[in-house]
């Protein structure tokens, strides 16, 4: 009989209603580092009823957490925090590798042609907003009235 079950075996009979697998994570837990089978009896005794209701507590607050996440992940769609089945997922692993379908693109990518011979800046709200242009009579501005917030002024 080895260490863990000479502890578990005092446990049982120290707390005959206790569960199992409670006493049994318990025996496990104290049992670690114990070589000599005499300290087995001060280890039993060591064992309040306060800590197997701690540790029968702190076991279903794991179950608790773990079923949180899981409930939570289906959900929402999620797998291990990431989306799952959405492009770059082990699921669709060369999504991200095909371009892109036109239309669905924004900033300096929005003037790539859509289906049809249109371009984005032909769309409602496809090319650049009014936000986008500079004050009026200002020096901001293109020929298009966009400001060029990148380029620096000599």
């Amino acid at each position: 009989m080895t260490i863990i079950e000479q502890i578990q075996a005092g446990l049982q009979r120290k707390f005959p209603g206790a569960d199992t697998a409670t006493l049994t994570r318990i025996a496990t837990k104290k049992a670690e580092g114990v070589t000599d089978e005499a300290q087995v009896d001060s280890i039993v005794e060591g064992v309040s009823l306060t800590d197997v209701m701690n540790n029968y507590g702190d076991f279903r607050a794991g179950q608790a957490q773990a079923s949180a996440v899981t409930n939570y992940e289906k959900k929402h769609g999620l797998k291990d925090g990431k989306p799952a089945g959405k492009p770059g997922t082990d699921e669709d692993p060369d999504a991200l590798l095909r371009p892109p379908t036109p239309g669905t693109l924004h900033g300096r990518h929005a003037r790539l042609p859509l289906p049809g011979g249109r371009h984005a800046r032909d769309v409602p709200g496809g090319g650049a907003g009014a936000d986008a242009r500079g004050p009026p009579g200002g020096r901001a501005g293109g020929a298009e009235g966009r400001v060029h917030v990148n380029r620096r002024e000599p």
